[in-house]
């Protein structure tokens, strides 16, 4: 008698625990993380002359904050963000 060891696979189509639309976790924040700094570049690379530029500042520093933060929450909270509950 021997005991079959059997991948471990989501419901839904089959597929490996831990991939969404075929990306794995690192693949997955590393996009993220690529298109949240496009973000990043084009606030910081904007320039609007009739502004007052202090406020300006102020307005990208804390934009720029916000999508760090968002980049750190998403890596620590990929599973729970993309995974589905085992009920369904």
């Amino acid at each position: 008698m021997s005991i079959r060891k059997t991948k471990q696979t989501d419901n839904v189509n089959n597929t490996p625990r831990g991939k969404v639309l075929g990306l794995t976790k690192k693949q997955g924040v590393g996009l993220y993380c690529i298109i949240a700094l496009i973000g990043i570049l084009i606030i910081l690379l904007h320039q609007n002359v009739r502004a007052d530029q202090t406020e300006e500042l102020i307005k990208k520093c804390i934009s720029c904050a916000v999508i760090v933060a968002s980049m750190v929450i998403f890596a620590r909270f990929y599973d729970k963000f993309t995974g589905l509950p085992v009920e369904l």
